[in-house]
Formats: structure tokens, sequence, C-alpha cells
């Protein structure tokens, strides 16, 4: 085995990290800043219902932190007690008509169709209410 100088070695490791430097440069990305006809095509996000070009919502950057100092509320009201109460008696009630036979079974359907629709639907009409 040949010695080397340590001055030798660091020499040469300084030529190796300069032309690393040289070729990270040679390799910058440009992604986009070209024009002509072979330009690389601008990223465009396009998400249903939101027109192009409109401004971006979300969180803004204010350069502070949020605080949970205020009570927190909630976007919608939610059920009380009473209220949950009520449609569960009223619930309990149709099943009871419906065995004790008070009630027709066309009547039992319609209700229940009212109810499933009402279900269906609540979702999103409590999310338009919130998004006014």
């Amino acid at each position: 085995m040949i010695p080397v100088e340590p001055m030798a070695l660091f020499k040469r490791a300084a030529i190796v990290a300069a032309f690393g430097v040289v070729l990270t440069g040679c390799a910058s990305n440009n992604v986009g800043t070209e024009k002509g006809p072979m330009a690389t095509p601008q990223v465009v996000t396009v998400v249903p219902g939101v027109p192009q070009g409109a401004p971006a919502t979300g969180p803004e950057k204010t350069g502070y932190y949020p605080g949970f100092s205020k009570p927190l509320t909630s976007a919608a009201l939610q059920m009380t007690d009473e209220e949950a109460t009520a449609q569960q008696s009223q619930l309990t009630a149709l099943g009871a008509a419906k065995r004790r036979g008070t009630i027709s079974e066309a009547e039992y359907k319609r209700r229940e169709a009212e109810l499933r629709r009402l279900a269906a639907q609540h979702g999103q009409q409590t999310l338009d209410e919130i998004s006014r």
C-alpha cells in the first residue's frame, strides 16, 4: 500500500466537494419558469363546485397561536334532553300502535318514510345552516 500524506487527502476531498457543489448548482429545479411552446404547464387543482381563480379559503397565518381561554361554542344547537325524550316517546308510541293494530300498515309505513326522509336530509340542512 502506498502511503498518502494527510494534506493530499484533504486536497482530494476539497476537489470532490467542489465538484459536488458545481453539479448541484447545474441541477437546480426551474419548473414552471420556462416560456414558449415547450413551457412546463402550471399545476391547477380543480375542486368541484369552486370556480377557477376563486380565493383560497382556509387557515390564515396571523402570527398568533389559537387560544382556548374563551369558552368554546358549537356550530349548531344540540338536541336538548327534553327534545330527545319527546322523540323517543313518539317513536315508542308509533311502534306500540303498530303492535296493537290501532294504525294501519300504510300509515305506519308513511310515518316511517317521513322519519327516514328527515334523517337523510337533516344532515345537509344543518350543514347549509352552519355555512350561512
